[in-house]
Parts: structure tokens; sequence; C-alpha cells
């Protein structure tokens, strides 16, 4: 069988559909030919060429796992496809379900996912894109953490804010290096440690605070605009971007807190009069 009879993918040496999941019998070789099947899809024009455009499984293993409980549930990602399709249907991307794939440069995930569980996508190393669905409701913590070529990505408004976020926990993109861009409905701690990349944010009026560690190690960041609606810097929330010369606090602000802007070489001498605590080496220089 050359191609699968459900949706046309070429199939020749699979068990399984790779785009469909659909269970194939493969005939031997006393077997009737089989009968005519559609034409195969076409790759993306820019993975045509590539012969791993299609996933490749583990020996043994089927492209996805699922939950043993509720098959709406993907719980691992066995494959080694540049191009990732998750099957329509699916509600949640458990936790870890693609960490390490560091073949997958492309995610589709169909709008029936409303979950994405903690470090789904950590350490996939060559994701370039992903567009997450606009009624998600769960983004967990660390889930693009270490996804080091990721460039761009936008989360939903329609998330909810993460739950029990301690100090020290990863935020959602800590270390994705190559990010430039990205649109998020507020800001969580540590969202992006390390991402030495982003060089422009602007903190919106849905933020009371700019959250600990949110742009720790943002070494490229030179401009950063705080709205009045925020009214603390959290501890080490700006500490170790040495790019940043210049911010603007707000009158909104009243407590800056341990280490905020620790090894930052801001030009600020003097503070908004609504600020009324300063917590320790906040400042290398003040």
């Amino acid at each position: 069988m050359n191609f699968c009879p459900e949706c046309g993918t070429k199939v020749k040496g699979f068990k399984f559909c790779p785009e469909c999941g659909y269970k194939l019998v493969m005939p031997t070789e006393q077997e009737a030919a089989p009968a005519p099947t559609p034409a195969p899809k076409t790759a993306p024009a820019s993975v045509a060429s590539d012969p791993v455009w299609k996933t490749v499984p583990a020996a043994g293993l089927p492209e996805f796992e699922y939950d043993a409980s509720d098959e709406t549930i993907l719980t691992d990602y066995n494959g080694s496809a540049r191009r990732v399709v998750i099957p329509d249907g699916v509600t949640r991307i458990d936790s870890y379900a693609f960490m390490n794939a560091k073949t997958v440069e492309e995610i589709v995930i169909p709008d029936s996912v409303v979950a994405i569980g903690d470090n789904a996508f950590e350490g996939c190393s060559a994701l370039k894109w992903i567009e997450l669905p606009s009624d998600l409701e769960e983004l967990g913590l660390a889930v693009f953490k270490d996804c080091t070529a990721l460039e761009e990505v936008t989360v939903p408004d329609s998330i909810d804010y993460p739950e029990f976020i301690e100090i020290g926990e990863d935020g959602w993109f800590e270390n994705c290096t190559s990010l430039k861009r990205a649109s998020v409905p507020f800001l969580i701690d540590g969202i992006f440690s390390g991402c030495t990349s982003l060089k422009r944010f602007v903190v919106d009026d849905s933020n009371d605070r700019i959250p600990a560690g949110a742009f720790r190690g943002c070494t490229a960041l030179w401009e950063v605009i705080i709205s009045d609606s925020v009214g603390i810097i959290e501890e080490e929330a700006f500490m170790n971007c040495t790019a940043l010369k210049d911010i603007e606090i707000p009158d909104s602000v009243v407590e800056i807190e341990d280490r905020a802007f620790q090894n930052t070489p801001l030009s600020i001498e003097i503070l908004p009069d609504s600020v009324e605590t300063v917590g320790d080496d906040a400042f290398d220089d003040m």
C-alpha cells in the first residue's frame, strides 16, 4: 500500500498513516495489487524536497500516544518529522508530550485543543513556528523552555492565569534565545528569562506588577514601556539586562523589590515620589 485510503498521504513502509492515524493493512507478495488510491498530498514548499517532512515514528511505536482512559489527551510524540499535524479531536497536549523532539520545526495544533501541559514543548530546539488555538484555556509552565529557534509567538487572550506559581519556577519562554516578538495577555514569573534576542517590550495595562525574573538575562533588551497600571516591580525582574540603559518608571509604582535592576546599567538618578520601598541591591548605583 503506497497511499492512505482515508486521506491520500503517502504511507509506503508505515503501519499507521502519519497524517490521519489510519491503521494500514500491508499486502503480502501473494495478495492482489491494491485498488487505485488518491493522489498524495503535496508537502509545504519549504520542506517539499525533505524526506522527513512526514513523520517517521520510532521502531514499533505509533506517531502519537494517548491517555489510556481518555483518547482526547495526547501524551507522547514518537516521530522525527519537521512538520507535525496534531489530529483534530485532541483536547489536551499533556505535560512533556513533545519534550526534546529535536527535529520538529513546525507544529499545527487543531482548534479542539483547549489545554497544553507543563513543559509540553520543552527542548524542541528546532521549533520555528507554532500557532496556539484562539480558544486555548490553559498553558502550562515552561511550555516552550529551551525552544532556541522560536522567533515569534502569540498567546491568546483566552488563557487563564496559571495558579500556584512560585518564585524560581520556569516561565513560558525561558531561554528562547531567538525570540524577537511575543504577544501575551499578561506576564508571569520568569516569562522571558534568558530571551537574549528580545529587544523591546510593552508592559500593558493588563498587568499590575512586573513579575519576578520576568526579563532576567534579556541581554539585548534596550526599551521597555511600563503602563501606569503597574504597582510593583518584583525581584530580579530586569536583572542582568545589560543593554537597558534608560527606563521610565511610572508614578503608579510603589515598590521595587530586591535585585530588580541588578547588573543593569540604568541612568536613573531620582525615583518617582510614589516609590515607598526599594529592596536590597535593587539598583547597582543607587
